[in-house]
């Protein structure tokens, strides 16, 4: 964990009994649970910020994929598509 640092936390009185209880509970002090929390929620906010990244990721590829059709009818689109089966069908037999 590193040296420890002092900071100054304001928190609510049900915060303080909830942390208290929990402590008191598992055998923690109050500080020892408030920093395994924090560490907790550092974690999470880690992975999450890696999970939205990663979904950023994948919806620049697919709108980088559907660019040809932008600005295209739904109807221009598909017969663009029908165009291409039935040219590689006609090389095919040719």
């Amino acid at each position: 964990m590193g040296e420890l640092q002092r900071v100054q936390v304001l928190i609510g009185a049900d915060q303080r009994k909830k942390l208290a209880r929990l402590a008191r509970r598992e055998g923690k002090s109050i500080s020892g649970l408030m920093r395994e929390l924090i560490e907790r929620g550092l974690e999470q906010r880690a992975q999450e910020q890696t999970e939205w990244e990663a979904a950023l990721e994948r919806l620049a590829r697919r709108r980088q994929a559907q660019k040809p059709y932008r600005g295209k009818s739904l109807l221009a689109q598909a017969r663009t598509e029908r165009e291409k089966q039935l040219e590689r069908v006609w090389r095919q037999s040719s």
